[in-house]
């Protein structure tokens, strides 16, 4: 894997969100250096996760992850 492909604490905005499976959600992000990219937020559908309230369109974000 490239060092490119990498997204490592990169400030973004979430653009949509859409159900990915039973728990997770994917996110549209852009980000300055990466652009619009799509992310996973595994886990973040459940009743008692942090990231539930998080994943609301336009607040700005921290993005950590990696590109396949």
């Amino acid at each position: 894997m490239s060092s490119d492909a990498r997204i490592n604490n990169e400030p973004g905005f979430i653009l949509h969100t859409y159900p990915f499976k039973e728990t997770s959600v994917v996110a549209e992000v852009f980000t300055r250096s990466h652009g619009r990219v799509a992310l996973i937020a595994r886990g973040a559908r459940r009743p008692a996760s942090m990231l539930r309230g998080l994943m609301q369109p336009l607040p700005r974000c921290c993005c950590r992850g990696s590109q396949g």
